[in-house]
């Protein structure tokens, strides 16, 4: 996925990620942009582009805002992978994320 141009890489992941938190009738669209997000920030090989490119403090920031915001299964589960995926990479970052998961776990209950 645009493997020879960085910045139009950089650019559709945060696109992908800016259409997550959609609801009503455009919730189809966030959903597929989960489905995307996770098969392309959670790929293996690309990984090290995800950390080239300096996404992580990006993507960081989004995903703990929008942990309190987002209320789908299908996100909860890309934060799954995305903390599998990352985990060694972000290291005390995994607190926050954990803690603001617990947050809102408990504020459903």
């Amino acid at each position: 996925m645009y493997k020879n141009q960085p910045d139009a890489f950089k650019n559709t992941v945060l696109f992908l990620y800016s259409s997550v938190d959609l609801t009503g009738e455009d919730k189809a669209i966030a959903l597929q942009s989960i489905d995307t997000l996770k098969t392309v920030v959670c790929d293996q090989d690309l990984i090290p582009r995800i950390t080239q490119l300096d996404l992580l403090p990006q993507l960081l920031e989004k995903i703990n805002f929008s942990i309190q915001n987002i209320m789908n299964q299908e996100y909860m589960d890309f934060l799954n992978d995305f903390l599998v995926s990352y985990g060694q990479v972000i290291d005390d970052k995994v607190i926050f994320i954990a803690h603001s998961i617990v947050q809102r776990i408990q504020r459903e209950t």
